[in-house]
Protein backbone atom coordinates (compact mmCIF):
# COMPACT_ATOMS: atom_id res chain seq x y z
CA UNK A 1 0.00 0.00 0.00
CA UNK A 2 0.97 3.59 -0.52
CA UNK A 3 3.33 5.01 2.06
CA UNK A 4 1.94 7.62 4.36
CA UNK A 5 3.88 9.93 6.64
CA UNK A 6 1.96 9.12 9.77
CA UNK A 7 1.24 11.81 12.34
CA UNK A 8 -0.98 9.56 14.44
CA UNK A 9 -1.48 5.78 14.48
CA UNK A 10 -3.97 3.64 16.39
CA UNK A 11 -4.46 -0.12 16.41
CA UNK A 12 -7.25 -2.21 17.87
CA UNK A 13 -7.41 -5.99 18.19
CA UNK A 14 -10.69 -7.29 16.81
CA UNK A 15 -12.00 -10.75 17.70
CA UNK A 16 -13.07 -11.61 14.15
CA UNK A 17 -11.08 -12.99 11.22
CA UNK A 18 -9.50 -10.48 8.82
CA UNK A 19 -11.91 -11.36 6.00
CA UNK A 20 -14.94 -10.53 8.16
CA UNK A 21 -13.33 -7.27 9.34
CA UNK A 22 -12.62 -6.35 5.71
CA UNK A 23 -16.19 -7.19 4.70
CA UNK A 24 -17.46 -4.64 7.25
CA UNK A 25 -14.84 -1.98 6.57
CA UNK A 26 -15.32 -2.14 2.79
CA UNK A 27 -19.12 -2.16 2.86
CA UNK A 28 -20.73 1.00 1.41
CA UNK A 29 -22.18 3.31 4.08
CA UNK A 30 -20.85 1.04 6.86
CA UNK A 31 -19.92 3.91 9.17
CA UNK A 32 -23.52 4.24 10.36
CA UNK A 33 -23.24 0.79 11.97
CA UNK A 34 -20.04 1.15 13.95
CA UNK A 35 -19.11 4.85 14.15
CA UNK A 36 -20.53 6.42 17.34
CA UNK A 37 -20.53 9.96 15.90
CA UNK A 38 -21.76 9.39 12.31
CA UNK A 39 -25.39 10.09 11.54
CA UNK A 40 -25.22 9.51 7.78
CA UNK A 41 -22.68 8.02 5.38
CA UNK A 42 -24.09 8.48 1.86
CA UNK A 43 -22.09 6.60 -0.76
CA UNK A 44 -22.35 6.77 -4.53
CA UNK A 45 -19.77 4.06 -5.21
CA UNK A 46 -17.47 2.37 -2.72
CA UNK A 47 -15.23 -0.31 -4.14
CA UNK A 48 -12.01 1.21 -5.40
CA UNK A 49 -9.88 4.16 -6.37
CA UNK A 50 -11.68 7.45 -7.03
CA UNK A 51 -14.81 6.28 -5.21
CA UNK A 52 -16.12 8.63 -2.59
CA UNK A 53 -18.61 9.12 0.17
CA UNK A 54 -19.71 11.72 2.68
CA UNK A 55 -19.57 11.60 6.44
CA UNK A 56 -22.23 13.57 8.30
CA UNK A 57 -21.71 13.70 12.05
CA UNK A 58 -24.46 14.06 14.63
CA UNK A 59 -23.01 17.51 15.40
CA UNK A 60 -23.70 18.62 11.83
CA UNK A 61 -20.10 18.57 10.59
CA UNK A 62 -19.77 17.15 7.09
CA UNK A 63 -16.71 15.81 5.28
CA UNK A 64 -16.09 14.21 1.89
CA UNK A 65 -13.85 11.15 1.56
CA UNK A 66 -12.17 10.11 -1.70
CA UNK A 67 -10.39 6.77 -2.12
CA UNK A 68 -6.78 7.29 -3.20
CA UNK A 69 -5.75 3.65 -2.96
CA UNK A 70 -7.74 0.42 -2.46
CA UNK A 71 -6.26 -3.01 -1.82
CA UNK A 72 -9.06 -5.58 -1.55
CA UNK A 73 -8.92 -7.63 1.61
CA UNK A 74 -6.29 -5.34 3.14
CA UNK A 75 -7.27 -1.68 3.31
CA UNK A 76 -7.54 1.71 1.68
CA UNK A 77 -6.28 5.27 1.85
CA UNK A 78 -8.69 8.20 1.88
CA UNK A 79 -8.35 11.92 1.31
CA UNK A 80 -10.72 13.65 3.73
CA UNK A 81 -11.81 17.16 2.79
CA UNK A 82 -14.15 19.83 4.07
CA UNK A 83 -15.75 22.26 1.62
CA UNK A 84 -13.33 21.10 -1.07
CA UNK A 85 -10.20 21.70 1.02
CA UNK A 86 -8.07 18.64 1.92
CA UNK A 87 -7.80 18.15 5.68
CA UNK A 88 -6.40 14.68 6.33
CA UNK A 89 -5.14 11.59 4.60
CA UNK A 90 -6.31 8.49 6.45
CA UNK A 91 -5.13 4.91 5.95
CA UNK A 92 -7.29 1.98 7.13
CA UNK A 93 -5.68 -1.43 7.22
CA UNK A 94 -6.86 -4.85 8.36
CA UNK A 95 -3.98 -7.01 9.60
CA UNK A 96 -4.57 -10.74 10.18
CA UNK A 97 -3.44 -11.90 13.64
CA UNK A 98 -4.87 -15.43 13.75
CA UNK A 99 -7.78 -17.41 12.30
CA UNK A 100 -10.14 -15.60 14.68
CA UNK A 101 -8.48 -12.22 15.25
CA UNK A 102 -7.32 -9.21 13.27
CA UNK A 103 -6.05 -5.71 13.92
CA UNK A 104 -7.72 -2.56 12.64
CA UNK A 105 -4.90 -0.07 12.07
CA UNK A 106 -5.74 3.56 11.33
CA UNK A 107 -3.07 6.10 10.39
CA UNK A 108 -3.66 9.82 10.00
CA UNK A 109 -1.58 12.40 8.20
CA UNK A 110 -2.56 16.03 8.68
CA UNK A 111 -1.78 17.29 5.17
CA UNK A 112 -1.63 20.97 6.08
CA UNK A 113 0.94 20.34 8.82
CA UNK A 114 3.60 19.17 6.42
CA UNK A 115 3.94 22.69 5.02
CA UNK A 116 5.24 23.95 8.37
CA UNK A 117 8.67 23.60 9.96
CA UNK A 118 9.16 20.60 12.23
CA UNK A 119 8.93 22.45 15.58
CA UNK A 120 5.55 24.00 14.68
CA UNK A 121 4.29 20.67 13.33
CA UNK A 122 5.31 18.86 16.52
CA UNK A 123 3.55 21.43 18.72
CA UNK A 124 0.35 21.19 16.67
CA UNK A 125 0.47 17.40 16.85
CA UNK A 126 1.00 17.41 20.60
CA UNK A 127 -1.52 20.08 21.56
CA UNK A 128 -4.22 19.87 18.88
CA UNK A 129 -4.21 16.73 16.73
CA UNK A 130 -3.46 14.09 19.37
CA UNK A 131 -5.87 15.43 22.04
CA UNK A 132 -8.68 15.39 19.48
CA UNK A 133 -7.93 12.32 17.41
CA UNK A 134 -6.55 9.82 19.92
CA UNK A 135 -9.88 9.59 21.79
CA UNK A 136 -11.76 9.83 18.48
CA UNK A 137 -9.89 6.87 16.98
CA UNK A 138 -10.23 4.89 20.20
CA UNK A 139 -14.01 5.32 20.23
CA UNK A 140 -14.41 4.57 16.52
CA UNK A 141 -12.23 1.46 16.77
CA UNK A 142 -14.18 0.29 19.82
CA UNK A 143 -17.39 0.74 17.82
CA UNK A 144 -15.91 -1.25 14.94
CA UNK A 145 -14.82 -4.05 17.28
CA UNK A 146 -18.18 -4.17 19.06
CA UNK A 147 -20.16 -4.19 15.81
CA UNK A 148 -17.87 -6.77 14.16
CA UNK A 149 -18.05 -9.07 17.17
CA UNK A 150 -21.76 -8.71 17.97
CA UNK A 151 -23.51 -7.46 14.82
CA UNK A 152 -25.27 -4.83 16.96
CA UNK A 153 -25.24 -1.26 15.66
CA UNK A 154 -23.53 1.21 18.00
CA UNK A 155 -25.55 4.06 19.50
CA UNK A 156 -24.77 7.76 19.15
CA UNK A 157 -22.03 8.71 21.65
CA UNK A 158 -22.06 5.11 22.93
CA UNK A 159 -18.53 5.46 24.34
CA UNK A 160 -18.98 9.03 25.53
CA UNK A 161 -19.30 12.38 23.80
CA UNK A 162 -16.45 14.03 21.91
CA UNK A 163 -16.44 17.57 20.60
CA UNK A 164 -16.80 18.57 17.76
CA UNK A 165 -18.27 15.30 16.41
CA UNK A 166 -20.69 14.29 19.11
CA UNK A 167 -24.46 14.31 19.23
CA UNK A 168 -24.16 15.88 22.67
CA UNK A 169 -23.19 19.52 22.75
Amino acid sequence: MLDLEEDLVAEKLISVPADKAWEILSCPSALVYFHPFVKENPTEQWDGVECNDSVIYYSGLEYKREVLEWVSGEGFILLVSKQGKPQLTVKFRIIPVSDQQSNLRVSIQADLLHKFPSPIRKMFLKFKLKPTFEPYLSKVQQGFADFAESGVKVLPDQYGPLSPFSASK
